[in-house]
């Protein structure tokens, strides 16, 4: 806390003196009457006091407790007078993380508090993946002449962080978005629930599946067997290459970084549903202490592999996080700057010849869904799902990096629209994800048949 006295009455105090020296020399009545005027602003100024009986009440209020990274995120904070007397003057900042970038409203308030009177300020900053705490609010309370000011530092009520993490290090679950996963029907005969066919009966058939109905009529033993259940198969492709590092605007959490975040909600889902997940994570050059990118710069984790999909994912942060050469911070996108790291630094660019495609495809199931996470910068995502082709299930979950704010963003944004339009064509289902839509709000709205809300 701080006290101060503001000598902003001073030239009142010397036009007083002034008019009444000159007065009393000239014996000018006129004059002497005159300095009353700055002599009532002097005494104002000296009598003007904040109350002693002097509190006040904050309390923060934030809207999402887990946002998505890129989510807006509304904050609400509230300024109440919980003593007896009149604040003339209260002014009053929120401590606003310096990670957090406000994009609407501010965290400044000024307003005059009668007893009991609150006020209330609300502003809109980007989630960003991590834990945040906020600083306590700083007031400054001045008198009704504002000569007298005091700062002091307040303990805000209600919340007092924003935690944006990772679905699979993150604490309790929020309401998810599931895929209709789990069980696909087969063409072949089997064990299950729906009726197939029937065959002539073999030693070694389990009793309760001949149908003992025909032989008594028949007297000849059968076997049925039902449509043969088996487990579907997932390939979560994330599109982690240096091109997509890119925001649409500062502050903002770079296109690698969503991608990742989508992939991880799908994995989680995926796997609860019981369903088979590999994990691809394309666009890794170095080798860390836990993966090991193959030639090409992908990484797979999952089932028949020794890299588990968290350490992939890990991974992925690692990378869209680590500075290039001579470049503070990620980009934005638009044809007036750099897509990408990798322009400003050429020599730790991936290449981006057809390898990560071929490597794919070989490892890539006939029979898997193949969903894949991308911003579609380039046109490198289109061209691998053009050559996956097959009567696959094919999906395509894609983080807008870029914007509308510019001419420039406007204009990169059609050509990744026409990617967009080239996916569709390839009966891959699409989803745009923008920066201030929930992924489960996209991925319900665009994939209707596909997900379902639990």
């Amino acid at each position: 806390m701080s006290h101060s006295q503001v000598s902003r009455w001073t030239v009142g105090l010397l036009g007083t003196l002034a008019l009444v020296a000159v007065g009393l020399a000239y014996a000018n009545g006129t004059l002497l009457a005159a300095a009353l005027i700055p002599l009532a602003y002097v005494i104002y100024g000296a009598i003007s006091t904040l109350p002693d009986d002097r509190s006040l009440g904050v309390e923060r209020h934030v809207e999402s407790a887990m946002p998505a990274p890129g989510s807006p995120v509304k904050v609400t904070l509230t300024v109440e007078n919980e003593g007896d007397r009149v604040l003339p003057d209260v002014r009053i900042i929120d401590g606003v993380p310096d990670e957090l970038v406000v994009t609407e409203g501010t965290p400044r308030l000024c307003a005059s508090l009668s007893p009991g009177e609150s006020q209330t300020c609300s502003y809109t900053v980007v989630a960003r993946e991590g834990t945040y705490s906020f600083d306590r609010p700083v007031a400054r309370l001045r008198s009704l002449a504002g000569s007298i000011r005091e700062t002091v530092e307040l303990d805000a009520a209600g919340d007092d962080g924003l935690v944006a993490v990772s679905p699979l290090t993150s604490g309790p679950a929020q309401t998810q978005t599931a895929l209709h996963t789990g069980q696909i029907t087969a063409d072949t005969g089997g064990s299950g629930l729906e009726f197939h066919s029937t065959r002539q009966y073999r030693q070694g058939d389990p009793v309760n599946r001949i149908d003992w109905h025909h032989v008594a009529k028949t007297g000849e033993f059968i076997t049925v067997q039902y449509r043969e259940q088996k487990t579907s198969r997932t390939v979560l492709v994330v599109d982690a290459r240096p091109v997509n590092r890119i925001t649409p605007a500062a502050g903002y959490p770079t296109a690698v970084a969503r991608s990742r975040y989508a992939a991880e909600r799908l994995y989680e889902t995926l796997t609860e549903a019981g369903v088979e997940v590999r994990v691809a994570v394309v666009g890794l050059e170095e080798a860390t202490e836990d993966v090991e990118p193959g030639p090409s710069g992908i990484v797979w984790a999952g089932p028949g592999t020794q890299t588990e999909p968290e350490m992939a994912f890990a991974a992925a942060t690692r990378a869209e996080t680590r500075p290039e050469k001579g470049v503070p911070e990620p980009p934005r996108a638009g044809p007036e700057a750099p897509l990408s790291w990798a322009d400003r630094t050429p020599e730790t660019a991936i290449r981006t010849d057809g390898g990560e495609t071929m490597d794919l495809l070989a490892e890539i199931p006939a029979d898997a869904r193949v969903v894949v996470c991308s911003p579609l910068v380039d046109n490198w995502p289109v061209g691998f799902c053009q050559r996956l082709g097959g009567n696959r299930e094919l999906v395509v979950v894609s983080p807008d990096p870029i914007g509308t704010r510019g001419v420039g963003q406007r204009l990169t944004n059609v050509a990744r629209h026409l990617r967009l339009g080239e996916l569709e064509r390839a009966q891959a289902s699409t989803v745009d994800w923008s920066p201030e839509q929930p992924f489960e709000t996209a991925l319900r709205e665009a994939l209707p048949d596909l997900v379902t809300h639990r």
